[in-house]
């Protein structure tokens, strides 16, 4: 496998990182001005009516899985060391194909790396079940539409 193609998936997981510790810092720093602006004398339980700092409290409650959800998914991306060539569609690779291309990790909206576009997936989607140990060259059919694999990285 060529350096140049081990170079970019090294760049892709990289900005996948970087990505998800964006949105992690970002929705910490959320809660954290959230906890900041409630006031403890605002809790009162014997009210029947929720009060709007009862709200917030909830809604940070809902962040907080969302925020440790993220937080694994960035110590997945942090632990991952392993630039090495993939044959098959497997876990922790690249994978271009004729309606794009996926980098099998984590979750991520289309996030473009020296000029290419990319998607990040988890071995829980779809798309990633009908790719699992197909090789270069391999079609799937995917959402009634044929898929062909260019390259496996």
């Amino acid at each position: 496998m060529s350096a140049d193609k081990l170079k970019l998936k090294h760049a892709v997981f990289e900005a996948l990182l970087s990505q998800k510790k964006a949105e992690f810092e970002k929705i910490s720093k959320y809660q954290q001005d959230q906890l900041e602006s409630i006031n403890e004398a605002d809790l009162d339980k014997s009210e029947m009516i929720e009060s709007q700092t009862e709200n917030m409290m909830r809604e940070m409650r809902t962040e907080s899985q969302s925020l440790d959800h993220l937080k694994e998914e960035v110590n997945f991306l942090e632990d991952y060391k392993s630039f090495k060539n993939r044959e098959k569609v497997g876990p922790s690779c690249i994978v271009k194909t004729s309606i794009g291309n996926f980098v099998v990790a984590v979750p991520e909206h289309e996030f473009t790396v020296e000029g290419e576009k990319f998607t990040g997936i988890s071995t829980k989607s779809p798309i990633y079940e009908a790719l699992e140990g197909k090789t270069e060259g391999d079609s799937i059919s995917f959402n009634g539409q044929e898929v062909k694999i260019s390259q496996v990285v």
